[in-house]
């Protein structure tokens, strides 16, 4: 049983222990009362709740499924932090039984005093999706390993291999650098079914993406740059996209070049 595995295992027992809980306690209060005829709508509420999280999670997975992204792995940590600092302090002050006790019946009341269903049904669902919330955000972290995800990762290996050899514009051949679909899998291989044959296209020989690529020069230690080789006119494949280096200075570096002239 891997260590994984058992930590998820704790996270959603105490998670549901503290959303039931709370809606055992916010269903004894109703009854006391006189509020029995909500109950069900409580329940339906907490039900709707589990429901809810299980979108979340759903959603979570779908739309950062192996991509790391930055700003959200920062706004996830950020997010879990506060959630983790709000239920410490929130448990911190409802540790006396009485605290908990008149927190429990001020929420309950302020359902029953709207005297709908849907009053009672939205406590609840708040109550058990804030839990649910909790647990997406701590299994996810718990999930996402230095590792990777090997799942992942036995998928793209299934389909694909290494090439002996690549070549990239601007380093050359480069071996075992690059994929390619594997023999089983040729009806969706655009090369194997429609014949195609790699045509090397060599960069201008002044230009210097090759070296600048290895980190050996820099855009303007080409006497290209910025002159005849730019994003609209590029003589080579540094300055082709805008996400080459080349292009790149050409866009934003080169105003750190200007010198400054002081008035």
């Amino acid at each position: 049983m891997s260590n994984a595995f058992v930590q998820a295992a704790v996270i959603l027992l105490r998670e549901g222990l503290e959303a039931m809980l709370v809606i055992a306690a916010l269903a004894a209060y109703l009854r006391k009362v006189g509020g029995g005829h909500r109950v069900a709508a409580l329940y339906g509420g907490a039900l709707a709740a589990v429901a809810a999280s299980f979108v979340a999670a759903w959603a979570f997975v779908v739309f950062n499924a192996g991509m790391h992204n930055d700003l959200l792995e920062a706004i996830v940590i950020l997010a879990a932090a506060a959630l983790m600092l709000y239920v410490s302090g929130w448990l911190m002050v409802k540790q006396d039984p009485r605290g908990w006790n008149d927190y429990l019946a001020t929420r309950a009341d302020s359902a029953l005093a709207q005297d709908t269903a849907w009053a009672v049904a939205a406590l609840a669902f708040f109550a058990v999706f804030r839990e649910g919330a909790e647990t997406v955000l701590f299994i996810h972290a718990r999930a996402v390993t230095e590792d990777g995800n090997l799942k992942a990762q036995a998928l793209v290996s299934e389909v694909f291999e290494l090439r002996q050899a690549f070549e990239w514009r601007g380093l050359g051949m480069v071996p075992y650098s690059a994929l390619r679909i594997r023999e089983r899998f040729a009806a969706f291989d655009a090369e194997a079914r429609f014949g195609l044959v790699y045509q090397p296209v060599p960069d201008h020989k002044s230009c210097e993406c090759g070296a600048i690529l290895r980190g050996v020069k820099t855009p303007l230690d080409c006497k290209l740059f910025g002159t005849v080789c730019t994003p609209e006119t590029p003589m080579g494949s540094c300055m082709v996209s805008s996400e080459g280096a080349c292009a790149a200075h050409y866009t934003y570096g080169r105003f750190r070049d200007i010198p400054v002239v002081a008035g």
